[in-house]
């Protein structure tokens, strides 16, 4: 990836930009180490409402400091690093953790670990040599094709229904379905959404049962069985739980 970084002087009147040069982004770091914190599924399994968006606060408040702490052991180690929180995110997130195998793209849009979509997403650049990891194939997208459960789940109509995903992303040479982003981020911010998320076959509790299914939903000739097999458990269309019925402690 590149940019163009430009210069000028005196009054905003008389500013010339020159045509730049090419850098490294974000410079001056080589490499991005990406992390992934799973949140929690009984918070997030109320869907939309205050209890979503309070699960949302608490994980992301807990996951700004994690890619800090990475960065100061990395300086103490005498090399450059540069700590990217979710709360200060300025990049496209989802590529990066494809490209560092953590999970592939879903028909949401989201990251899809095999341990599902409820992932909060962090960074670390840096200069430090390291070994690339490699991006992984767990046969999501061939799934996403025949699913389809959080496209009819989502409240604003936002993800694509479409058989085939149809957008091309070159940086991880990985193919995504299209969104409207507009949309969604309406739906969280008025009633704090979690939907695609949690309806999503592979979020699921990490039990035996579940770790057969994920197997199961490898193969792509047994999608349509896995997915049947969701929606008789869990419902197609399943009703989340409100915060005054949640309470942990009792």
């Amino acid at each position: 990836m590149g940019r163009k970084h430009g210069n000028y002087s005196g009054p905003v009147a008389n500013y010339e930009e020159d045509e730049g040069r090419e850098i490294p982004w974000p410079y001056p770091y080589k490499y991005c180490i990406v992390l992934a914190d799973k949140c929690d599924t009984d918070t997030l399994s109320a869907l939309e409402g205050p209890l979503v968006e309070a699960s949302a606060r608490v994980s992301c408040s807990i996951c700004d400091f994690l890619p800090h702490y990475l960065e100061s052991i990395i300086r103490a180690l005498g090399y450059d690093a540069k700590a990217n929180p979710f709360s200060d995110t300025d990049i496209i997130e989802a590529p990066f953790a494809v490209k560092a195998g953590l999970g592939e793209l879903g028909r949401s849009g989201l990251l899809v670990s095999p341990w599902g979509a409820q992932l909060r997403l962090l960074e670390v650049f840096t200069n430090m040599p390291l070994v690339p990891d490699m991006p992984i194939d767990f046969g999501l997208q061939e799934f996403c094709k025949v699913c389809k459960k959080c496209a009819e789940n989502c409240p604003s109509q936002a993800i694509s229904m479409d058989d085939e995903p149809s957008e091309v992303i070159t940086t991880v040479k990985s193919i995504r379905w299209l969104q409207d982003e507009k949309k969604c981020l309406a739906r969280r911010l008025a009633y704090g959404c979690a939907k695609c998320q949690s309806v999503c076959p592979w979020s699921k509790p990490d039990t035996l049962m579940h770790e057969i299914g994920r197997m199961i939903g490898q193969n792509p000739a047994l999608a349509s069985f896995l997915v049947k097999v969701d929606d008789f458990f869990y419902n197609r269309f399943p009703e989340g739980h409100s915060a005054a019925d949640y309470a942990p402690w009792r």
